[in-house]
């Protein structure tokens, strides 16, 4: 469990990107996506 609560709500949102990870699609704009990056 992380302790930073910024990071608590990050992990919440990988939640439903994992799901969507079968898609090569998926994976490919999550990468680019800004919260990918900051994490």
């Amino acid at each position: 469990m992380v302790s930073e609560g910024s990071s608590a709500p990050e992990t919440v949102s990988l939640e439903p990107y994992a799901k969507e990870s079968s898609k090569p699609s998926a994976i490919g704009a999550f990468t680019r996506s800004p919260t990918f990056l900051a994490w």
